[in-house]
């Protein structure tokens, strides 16, 4: 038969119904999804940051002051 009459390949079944993905394919794709929402941007980051510094002078401000008021 000439390539040229040959029925185009698809992904469909000839019912019209799509084909079964593996078991291994939707764990691939819903892996790929999980790393999508997980991906840490840069505002991440810098609000991370931003709360680590704000604990740490929460931490020394309360040394201070128990460092202060304490009676010689």
């Amino acid at each position: 038969m000439n390539e040229q009459n040959a029925p185009q390949p698809t992904d469909k079944t000839a019912t019209g119904a799509p084909a079964p993905i593996s078991a291994i394919r939707r764990f691939y794709n819903a892996w790929k999804r999980w790393e999508e929402i997980m991906d840490y941007g840069p505002f991440d980051y810098t609000f991370d940051r931003m709360g680590q510094l704000e604990r740490r002078v929460l931490e020394l401000e309360r040394t201070r002051n128990a460092i202060v008021e304490s009676p010689p």
